[in-house]
């Protein structure tokens, strides 16, 4: 706590400030002021709690200088010292909120005791202060807190008269509201968990962003009450200048952040009336942004429209498991290289398409280790990596199609280097691997040649130990597969014998017919009169 001694004879000074080292630890600096004005000087650059000063000096009075610290806002505590015994000066430095009154030659108890007492009061009335100041930013919190509770149900749930009224409640200004934008941002894609340092940037950012929109009278920007991952905008003011202001103060303010932060916007809608609708198009345009290119930092519906673009090729995946199977370097990059330019055909894809795709991809991967388990039983293989969108962003905060291909290709090499590892047995045999892929690829043209050269395995220790293993030749093994699919799709009146003979791998509608007599004991016409299903 400092201590202000202002007198214009420095005996005096000197005297004080040696009694209050003797008594009063509690003042850790003693400032000195030979006049007046330099106690004002004193007072405006060091602002100290108390002030000891004389009545009567050669420049102003101590009274005076209570005078000039009653119009400034600093809660300075004031001992008057004086040589005079006068009830006009003791008056006027109790009107003016004096601790004490002390006359000249100082008693040092005297003086102990005043400086206690106006450390006490300087205490109590800081304390007070303070709770004051805690109590306010109590309210206003409450009162924020409670203004984005109930705009978020508007905004999220079907509208409520009650909900609306409650708004307008804590924050009547929005009775004038007549439309309003609302805009959406889901940090989910971009940050990994809320420990990181980027969340905690832009938790800081948004709070920024909010105190300036509501600076500017526009509106709030805050996240929702449920899971703090979706950002949400409300602008109730948004002319062209002042929309034009806030994209000025989010590229500003947010561009040394380490994710990309980009608004969906919605069209100005009727409020409270169409409130859900608006931020239906802000997530829609959220979503819809494109991950390929820069985008603004807000964004109406986006041109990029394939928020409904499949993301399974069942054809494509099932090449991709096959190609793992056979540990084939060259067959796993080509099949991934397909099924990846199926998936990205074009040089736009927005957010919401590549967050499926890499869904897909983790759907996928759980299922073939679902399979491959199921089908070797004493294989080990380790826990599945998760990983999300956020990977796969470059420094531009872009998606990298070839981070993510590696990613996929990493991810498949050490899942087929799990199967064909050479140091589990049996279950990992290349001939049971060479079963498993029959069995994916029984409706495909086959070639023992090739089977051999996709397995690197000599064709005829192939053929002579896939016989040994299940007892029957690899055709038979391939057309016992395909005359079972034969019979279920024979249940189904819409597929002639041909289509169903091509749609299980056979080329010759003749050869199927008499491969399923073989295997049958009768025609596929008669196995279907027999399964109810009218014949051809």
């Amino acid at each position: 706590m400092k201590l202000l001694i202002v007198d214009d004879e420095y005996h005096v000074i000197r005297t004080v400030r040696y009694l209050l080292r003797m008594s009063c630890p509690e003042i850790q600096e003693i400032l000195e002021a030979g006049s007046a004005r330099d106690a004002i000087c004193i007072i405006e650059q060091e602002h100290p709690e108390i002030l000891i000063t004389d009545v009567v000096m050669t420049d102003a009075t101590g009274l005076e200088l209570m005078k000039y610290l009653k119009h400034t806002s600093l809660p300075v505590k004031v001992i008057v010292i004086s040589g005079y015994n006068n009830f006009e000066y003791i008056r006027e430095t109790l009107r003016g909120g004096g601790v004490d009154y002390l006359l000249k030659p100082i008693d040092a108890d005297q003086l102990a005791d005043a400086v206690r007492k106006a450390v006490e009061e300087w205490e109590r009335e800081d304390s007070q202060k303070k709770q004051t100041i805690q109590h306010l930013e109590m309210i206003n919190s409450m009162s924020a807190i409670c203004k984005e509770t109930l705009l978020y149900r508007l905004l999220t749930q079907p509208l409520s008269e009650k909900t609306y009224q409650e708004l307008l409640g804590v924050a009547p200004g929005f009775r004038q509201c007549r439309n309003a934008i609302a805009g959406y941002y889901d940090c989910r894609p971009f940050v990994k968990d809320r420990s990181q340092l980027s969340y905690s940037l832009l938790t800081d950012r948004i709070s920024a962003l909010n105190r300036f929109l509501e600076e500017q009278n526009m509106g709030l920007c805050f996240f929702g009450p449920d899971d703090g991952w979706e950002v949400f905008l409300f602008l109730h003011r948004h002319t062209s200048d002042s929309l034009r202001l806030l994209e000025t103060e989010i590229e500003s303010s947010c561009s040394s952040l380490p994710i990309p932060l980009t608004f969906g916007r919605s069209r100005p809608l009727a409020f409270p009336l169409l409130a859900s609708e608006a931020l239906t198009q802000a997530k829609d345009a959220f979503f819809g942004q494109d991950i390929f290119s820069p985008s603004p930092p807000m964004t109406t519906c986006s041109h990029v429209q394939d928020t409904e673009r499949t993301t399974e090729y069942p054809a494509l995946e099932r090449e991709l498991f096959s190609a793992l199977i056979t540990g084939n370097e060259k067959l796993i990059d080509q099949s991934i290289e397909f099924w990846i330019q199926a998936l990205f055909p074009g040089p736009v894809c927005s957010l919401h398409h590549g967050l499926a795709v890499i869904d897909r991809f983790l759907a996928l991967m759980e299922a073939w280790r679902k399979e491959l388990t199921g089908q070797y039983p004493h294989l080990q293989l380790p826990p599945a990596a998760a990983f999300s969108y956020c990977r796969f962003l470059n420094r531009q905060g872009r998606f990298s199609l070839d981070s993510f291909r590696n990613r996929v290709k990493m991810e498949m090499a050490q899942l087929s280097g799990e199967l064909t590892s050479p140091t589990f047995h049996p279950q990992n045999d290349v001939i049971y691997q060479i079963a498993h892929y029959i069995r994916l690829n029984y409706d495909k043209p086959f070639s023992q040649f090739a089977c051999a050269q996709l397995f690197f395995i000599n064709k005829n220790y192939m053929c002579r130990k896939f016989k040994n293993t299940f007892h029957v030749s690899m055709i038979s093994y391939l057309n016992q597969i395909r005359i079972d699919r034969a019979k279920e799709l024979l249940e189904h009146p819409g597929f002639k014998i041909k289509d169903v003979a091509n749609l299980v791998g056979f080329e010759d509608e003749k050869y199927f017919s008499r491969q399923f007599h073989r295997t049958t004991g009768m025609s596929p016409n008669e196995y279907r009169g027999q399964a109810g299903s009218p014949s051809d």
